[in-house]
């Protein structure tokens, strides 16, 4: 991502290693994010994105910063276009 003539890497984040480096289950998180287990389960495989609504709770949760994850979820929304063309 560019700001002015900085230019700064995305960081590329594992929800997986995050949420076992906190010392939590599926299930403890889905609770605090009061989604199904199935939901953090296809975050953590990559299949969906967390909705932006809830960066706030994860920033808190996996002391991310909520920056962090709007570049990740920029860049990953981004790569998907990419691969489609």
């Amino acid at each position: 991502m560019q700001r002015g003539n900085q230019v700064r890497k995305a960081r590329n984040i594992n929800f997986k290693s995050l949420r076992v480096a906190k010392g939590f289950t599926q299930g403890i998180v889905a609770r605090e994010l009061n989604v199904h287990t199935q939901f953090i389960s296809n975050i953590e495989r990559r299949i969906c994105m967390f909705p932006p609504e809830y960066f706030t709770k994860i920033s808190k949760l996996y002391d991310v910063s909520v920056e962090d994850l709007i570049e990740f979820s920029v860049e990953r929304f981004r790569k998907s276009l990419v691969e489609r063309i």
